[in-house]
């Protein structure tokens, strides 16, 4: 899985294809002191999952996008403009 940026929002794109694993996930947006902004809840299906976050209220700088489902947890940082 993998987020991009622009100046305005925040995409976290999933590539799911292990229909195994469970669907159900939370995808978070948090600053780098472990403080969620934002979370939305994402029922996964196989291929490409999309999520977006706004960010246009959020200063410059590093934030995290967590992943989790009963599955797994990762999170991966962003920079913002």
């Amino acid at each position: 899985w993998a987020a991009t940026q622009s100046d305005r929002t925040v995409k976290a794109v999933v590539n799911y294809g292990d229909e195994e694993l469970a669907k159900a996930a939370r995808v978070s947006l948090l600053d780098l002191s472990g403080r969620t902004l934002s979370t939305q809840q994402l029922e996964l299906v196989k291929g490409l999952n999309a999520i977006e976050f706004q960010t246009s209220s959020l200063g410059s700088g590093l934030y995290l996008i967590r992943l989790e489902n009963p599955s797994k947890t990762q999170a991966v940082k962003v920079a913002l403009p």
